[in-house]
């Protein structure tokens, strides 16, 4: 892996612009939002990779047919039971760089403190860890909204 590679790592609370703010990363020419990175790399379904692949891809293409995705969730699948988090996310970045190039930055808005903790362990990664809040006014009435739409 180049020693180069680059990760935005955007971490909060849930209903707290994470997503806003990978989306408007995402819009600048030298960043590529994912989303949730961890939530493709360790699906929590019982399913795992088998869980994903159908899945649509934001290319408008399924997760297994996808030519970022497919090529990440495939390399897995191979090693499914014997790869950490931190391991799965080398296999992303390493997709990345082939798929994308050393120019580009991708953005990891994950949350999840397990995805830090295995990003961060990452040799030759620099990572920027973008940190969220909002004011709790305003997430606490999100949250509520969210739980009525629940029921």
């Amino acid at each position: 892996m180049n020693s180069s590679r680059k990760l935005i790592f955007i971490t909060s609370l849930e209903r707290s612009g994470s997503t806003l703010l990978d989306v408007t990363l995402g819009r600048h020419q030298q960043l590529i939002s994912f989303g949730e990175v961890a939530r493709v790399l360790l699906p929590h379904d019982g399913k795992g990779m088998l869980g994903v692949i159908d899945r649509p891809c934001s290319c408008g293409k399924t997760v297994s047919t996808c030519p970022f995705w497919g090529t990440v969730t495939a390399r897995i699948q191979n090693n499914e039971t014997s790869l950490s988090l931190r391991d799965r996310y080398i296999i992303f970045l390493e997709c990345f760089e082939q798929c994308y190039g050393n120019e580009s930055i991708p953005v990891d808005s994950s949350k999840f403190i397990d995805a830090l903790d295995a990003v961060q362990t990452i040799d030759h990664l620099d990572l920027r860890v973008l940190f969220t809040i909002r004011d709790v006014r305003g997430w606490m009435s999100s949250s509520r909204k969210a739980s009525l739409r629940k029921r």
